[in-house]
Order: structure tokens, then sequence, then C-alpha cells
């Protein structure tokens, strides 16, 4: 079993709201972290709710790691390069 959760969607948009110091991501009640969401691209009606669901455009959460990793792989790559000359 994983020592953490991992989520199986990325949200493309989505960041962590900070608390009122500024130094630490906000938790609800339940102590979960707190979202700054972006705006849904639409929303389904769910069964036993009245306004429906929002539905966010999202990208396997796998996908995101590997497009990251990318990321930092070409940077790294920049830098030895500059740091070469």
């Amino acid at each position: 079993m994983r020592a953490t959760f991992e989520p199986q969607t990325v949200i493309l948009g989505a960041t962590r709201q900070m608390d009122a110091t500024g130094f630490l991501p906000a938790v609800d009640k339940r102590g979960r972290l707190v979202w700054a969401m972006p705006n849904p691209i639409s929303y389904e009606k769910h069964k036993g709710l009245v306004d429906g669901v929002p539905v966010y455009r999202g990208t396997s959460a796998s996908y995101a790691r590997y497009v990251r990793a990318q990321v930092r792989r070409a940077r790294r790559k920049a830098a030895e390069r500059e740091s070469d000359d």
C-alpha cells in the first residue's frame, strides 16, 4: 500500500489555496487540502443533486507525471550544457 494518496486525475489549472499566513496550504474541517479550481467546462445532472456536478477537463496522473519528468530532464540537460561552456 502506498504511504500517501496519489490522485488518479490531474485537473489542469487547479492550484492549492494558501492559508492566511501564506506559508502553509489551506485545509478544510476534515484536514483535506483546499484547491482553487478553474471554471468547469460543463455541468452534468447527477442523481440526488439539484444543480448538477461540475465537469473539468483533466488528464491522467501518470501522463502528468511523465510530462513533468520530461520538463525536468530538459531543464537539467540545458543546465549541464551551460555549465560545460
